[in-house]
């Protein structure tokens, strides 16, 4: 398995001059007052204390508290409808009602709650006041952030199959509840779960995923500039087989981004790679992969000039599904993959494998290894806190008590 590193980033082989690149203007509302300023501090992991949640949630835990689910928040179907409660990440004391003609909420931000109405177009909730607002676009979110002054920013996609290349678009939330069509991100990339929306501190957008390629599989950004979308350009890029890319992308790379510092997000993910004379188990129609694949977690740092740093990276194994039913091909198991961003540092979190030990670690852009938060295997959730140096790592699991670990940044 090889690896190119990119300190500036160009969509070609890294043996080709960089061109220059032009720094696109802030497509957001952010301002300099709202800049989340980055300072060195210690990253600490608390003791961790029980987590109480309603019984209706516990109910659904075997549903949804798997360590390798990849949605943020639970749905609970309302008996006698087709309409769905919605236990928010952030507040998973009380389940949230959607209005009337909305089916579910599906993603959340800081202000807003996303979801679909009932004939299939995204409807918009402003969370302070419970005003909704009815687009006309019948799209599929993928994902869903929120710039530092309150304007959210929506990923939707033509289509959820793996099969076809999906044309996104960007949709920008104003306080006001104005949805505003930013323009269309072109993804190649053939895993829909692979796919994000980056937000700089000081208000740069854009859409990172992961494509496959000729001889592995590059982690791409687009960024949202004055005339629309720039050409994609690739941050990240491994060499591996055929049959490693077809399992990566079948599996999902757990794709994950935070913002870094004042002007650079952070992105982690997890290919396959095999070592040499590994053999990869992909399974078949009838029976799943049954032996594990060596794969690597791997963060780096981009500005949306295109200057990447190196990527860390963090060996690690992907195991095989435990139980499957129906009809294959069959991934391997996902690691969890977490993000948030602690006192202006991105940092991520992941349950790691290292021969029967499991645990959950995290690690920032500048660590040379993993860091051990406590051992098990858990449904990964961090949740911000009325503090900007500190978090919340909610520890959740399909039965058995519910848990969680502050991390502070001092």
């Amino acid at each position: 398995m090889k690896r190119w590193v990119f300190l500036v980033s160009v969509a070609v082989a890294c043996t080709k001059s960089p061109e220059p690149v032009t720094l696109p203007t802030v497509a957001s509302h952010a301002s300099a007052s709202a800049v989340a300023v980055s300072h060195t501090c210690a990253i600490t992991v608390g003791s961790a204390r029980p987590l109480s949640i309603p019984p209706e949630l516990s109910a659904l835990a075997p549903q949804y508290f798997h360590a390798n689910a990849r949605d943020e928040g639970f749905n609970d179907l309302i008996v006698g409808t087709r309409r769905y409660r919605w236990y928010d990440p952030s507040n998973l004391d009380a389940s949230v009602e959607p209005p009337p003609d909305m089916t579910m909420i599906r993603r959340s931000t800081k202000s807003f709650f996303v979801g679909w109405s009932d004939d299939g177009t995204i409807r918009v909730v402003r969370r302070l006041d419970k005003t909704s607002t009815k687009t006309s676009f019948k799209l599929y979110l993928l994902d869903a952030i929120e710039d530092a002054s309150g304007y959210g920013w929506l990923l939707a996609g033509d289509t959820l199959s793996p099969h076809v290349t999906t044309a996104a678009h960007v949709l920008r939330v104003d306080p006001s509840l104005t949805v505003t069509d930013m323009g269309v991100a072109t993804l190649t990339g053939k895993d829909p779960w692979d796919r994000r929306l980056a937000n700089t501190a000081d208000g740069h957008v854009g859409v990172v995923w992961v494509s496959e390629t000729t001889d592995g599989l590059s982690v791409m950004a687009s960024w949202l500039g004055p005339s629309g979308f720039a050409a994609p350009v690739a941050l990240d890029h491994v060499v591996i087989p055929a049959l490693a890319i077809e399992l990566s992308l079948r599996s999902t790379t757990d794709l994950r981004v935070a913002s870094e510092g004042s002007d650079r997000i952070a992105v982690a993910w997890r290919p396959l790679a095999p070592k040499d004379g590994e053999v990869v188990d992909v399974g078949s129609a009838l029976e799943p992969p049954e032996t594990p694949t060596t794969a690597e977690v791997c963060i780096f740092t981009a500005h949306p000039s295109g200057t990447v740093s190196p990527s860390r990276v963090h060996m690690t194994v992907a195991l095989p599904l435990m139980d499957t039913s129906g009809v294959g091909p069959w991934p391997l198991y996902g690691n969890g993959m977490v993000s948030a961003t602690l006192a202006g540092h991105a940092i991520f979190f992941w349950n790691e494998t290292k021969g029967a030990d499991q645990g959950v670690v995290y690690a920032t852009p500048d660590d040379a290894a993993p860091h051990a938060v406590m051992s098990g295997s858990f449904r990964l959730l961090p949740r911000a806190t009325t503090t900007a140096n500190s978090l919340e790592l909610l520890l959740l699991r399909s039965t058995g008590s519910q848990q969680l670990v502050p991390i502070t940044c001092l």
